[in-house]
């Protein structure tokens, strides 16, 4: 990965007016910014101009805290955990975090402040990179670092997104997973390895989106039968995939949500009901070929009762032990 995963308008929002420890010459200007009320105050010495604010996501804004606090302080920090994860472009279930995080060498005597959380768990070069003049952890660092700590649904997602391979070839994995198990081996001994390293064998790069990998994470707890994933099908000359197959009770099970149909980005130029006539068309070739079909949107894949339910009527039923514990 050359860049991070930010917009130009994440850093074009902030005014940070205090920049290693010391005053900058537009923190006089603020007074004036701030009785207009054409900024936010993020933190002390940390603001956003207003307009471009709102018209920031929950990750972007997020992205901007994280620039903000590590540019504005005396010293560049490593940053780590959910703080590097959002700048590589990472998924998180949960809402991010409202402290930055960041790692210090193990006896270092650093302390957690406001605002910002230490990991004093040591620190190993090849672990770090530098882009965009800010450090950070590598990806197969921050992959661990989340898959330790973070819940079994953003661990996934986090782990499932670094390995993808775009299957229309527009993107290539972020890393392996013998490169993060690599990464593991170098951090031990940390708390929660043994879970972080059965995460990572369980992530696939062939999940197509945040839905199937929580779908993904659902069926393991269930105990429901692995699933082919991505398979492909030729059906009256035209090529189809689909996100789960099922061989044993030959179904298919497609995890989708209003974003497929409403998202600028997903739409890539399209009508949205050129894009649900299209996915009709598809849905009526897959099920012709198969003996089910089942389709669920994102709050139905992170429940157990009612993907359950849903996979059950189309004869996918548990036929072992969990296979991962149950989200935290």
């Amino acid at each position: 990965m050359s860049e991070l995963a930010i917009a130009d308008t994440v850093e074009a929002a902030l005014v940070i007016a205090h920049v290693h420890g010391r005053v900058a010459p537009i923190d006089s200007l603020l007074r004036t910014e701030r009785a207009r009320g054409t900024v936010v105050k993020l933190r002390r010495g940390l603001y956003a101009r207003r307009e471009l604010w709102l018209g920031l996501t929950p990750t972007q804004r997020y992205q901007a805290f994280v620039i903000g606090v590590a540019r504005g302080g005396q010293f560049l920090p490593v940053l780590s955990h959910e703080s590097a994860a959002v700048l590589h472009g990472l998924p998180r279930i949960e809402p991010w975090p409202r402290d930055v995080h960041e790692l210090v060498e193990r006896g270092s005597g650093g302390r957690s402040a406001p605002g910002r959380q230490r990991h004093a768990v040591g620190i190993d070069d090849v672990d770090v990179i530098c882009r965009d003049g800010l450090y950070l952890t590598s990806i197969e660092r921050t992959v661990v670092d989340v898959a330790a700590t973070s819940s079994t649904f953003s661990a996934v997602a986090a782990i499932d997104a670094a390995l993808h391979v775009d299957r229309f070839g527009r993107a290539s994995a972020m890393t392996t997973t013998a490169e993060l198990l690599r990464a593991w081996e170098r951090m031990l001994p940390f708390r929660g390895s043994a879970r972080a390293r059965e995460l990572i064998e369980f992530g696939d790069g062939r999940s197509g989106s945040v839905n199937e990998s929580n779908s993904r994470v659902t069926m393991a707890q269930l105990g429901l039968p692995v699933p082919e994933l991505q398979r492909s099908w030729q059906i009256d000359g035209a090529d189809y995939d689909s996100d789960f197959y099922f061989a044993g009770a030959d179904a298919i099970g497609e995890a989708d949500g209003k974003a497929k149909y409403t998202d600028p980005v997903l739409l890539a130029g399209r009508a949205p009901a050129d894009v649900v006539y299209a996915e009709k068309l598809r849905e009526d070739a897959l099920r012709r070929r198969t003996s089910a079909f089942a389709r669920w949107d994102y709050a139905v894949g992170m429940s157990l009762s009612r993907l359950g339910a849903r996979l059950a009527e189309v004869g996918v039923l548990p036929t072992e032990r969990p296979r991962l514990r149950a989200t935290r």
